[in-house]
């Protein structure tokens, strides 16, 4: 069974409640990769994936897929592999195409029960963060991780309580009237940037930071999930 590790800490009711879950995630990059792969092993019975990029030679240091053979492969493409790979019975939906104002009626059409936001652009953050919310579907929103080497500074909180981050201190701006505002939970990293600039061609990143809050994502969702 490829899940008995896993049965100790879940049971079967547990168990059964991942086997049913349809998990949208938005970006599968850097963060996105690692949280894929993780759900793929706790048992997950549906991912729906959407990224538009292809894999690059500058993703490399820091994205679960990105290897030398897999330059120019999809990414979504990529996953979908890896994670039947992992688990046959997965249903996987691997959409490439960007999420915003004019796909989310897509996307979401695939009727996720979770939403895990690993998007870099804020704009796009914020109108899937309210889109989820007005849908009253859980998501978990993972924030800034650039830009920083120290492992160790990841949170799990609500927006509100988010600190001297920048994307957050957009999406508090920006969401605080929302209804559910006080409800809505976030991956943030406390280590503040060890540098101001983005590096020349591809983001500043360390390999461990971006795994650390994909993999934390991932382990919120699931035990969200099973307690629920």
């Amino acid at each position: 069974m490829s899940f008995k590790r896993l049965l100790p800490l879940v049971g079967i009711e547990g168990l059964n409640a991942l086997k049913n879950a349809r998990i949208l995630v938005v970006g599968v990059g850097g963060v996105g990769s690692y949280t894929v792969s993780a759900l793929a092993r706790s048992g997950i019975g549906h991912l729906i994936m959407v990224d538009p990029d292809i894999i690059e030679e500058c993703n490399i240091n820091r994205q679960l897929l990105a290897f030398t053979s897999s330059i120019g492969d999809d990414k979504v493409a990529w996953l979908e592999h890896h994670v039947k790979d992992i688990n046959p019975e997965i249903k996987v939906t691997a959409l490439k195409m960007r999420y915003d104002e004019s796909t989310s009626d897509v996307i979401f059409a695939h009727q996720p029960t979770h939403v895990i936001d690993c998007i870099d652009e804020t704009k796009v953050k914020i109108h899937l963060v309210e889109k989820a919310l007005d849908k009253e579907l859980p998501i978990l929103s993972v924030l800034a991780q650039g830009n920083r080497l120290k492992p160790g500074g990841m949170l799990h909180t609500t927006l509100k309580k988010t600190t001297y981050d920048p994307i957050a201190k957009k999406m508090r701006s920006a969401l605080k009237n929302h209804p559910s505002y006080h409800a809505i939970e976030v991956i943030w990293n406390q280590n503040p940037s060890e540098i101001e600039v983005p590096g020349i061609g591809c983001v500043a990143s360390s390999a461990v930071v971006p795994a650390e809050a994909g993999l934390m994502a991932a382990g919120v969702m699931v035990e969200k999930i099973v307690r629920s």
